[in-house]
């Protein structure tokens, strides 16, 4: 839970399910492959997508069914992944609250990006990952309706 964030209530353990309620008592989204652009980024949820329906196992690498693989992130990636400075780890939660334009815990508009190779950095909107077909796409996989 991100300190300047008064919307979340009291922390819930996430419980490994992607239909889990988690996502309304964190602050941030952990994406757990390697993302590094918006293209990606929207290839990815579309394979997450997949992989709900399917009840893929996502602690290994991600596999599109058009052959994209996307690698599961883990310790040893910082160092060996020559992308670590662009790829997403962690970011702050945008909130689409029934308009068709998103909230964000951070003025100006935006949020904080943690990256593979530790950096963090303040985005704003409408870059990457906050951009309008991204995070659409995101809300619609967590808050399937």
């Amino acid at each position: 839970r991100c300190p300047s964030d008064k919307n979340i209530p009291e922390y819930k353990e996430h419980n490994g399910s992607m239909n889990s309620d988690a996502q309304y008592h964190t602050s941030y989204i952990y994406l757990a492959h390697t993302i590094t652009n918006e293209e990606e980024g929207l290839t990815y949820l579309d394979a997450l997508h997949t992989a709900r329906l399917n009840n893929h196992d996502l602690s290994v690498d991600l596999v599109t069914d058009g052959g994209v693989t996307f690698k599961r992130i883990d310790e040893n990636q910082a160092m060996t992944n020559p992308l670590s400075a662009i790829t997403l780890v962690l970011f702050d939660t945008p909130v689409f609250d029934g308009s068709n334009t998103p909230t964000f815990p951070h003025e100006p508009g935006g949020g904080n990006v943690i990256y593979l190779d530790g950096h963090v950095e303040f985005v704003r909107y409408p870059k990457f990952p906050y951009t309008d077909e991204f995070i659409q796409k995101l809300n619609t996989l967590i808050n399937p309706k």
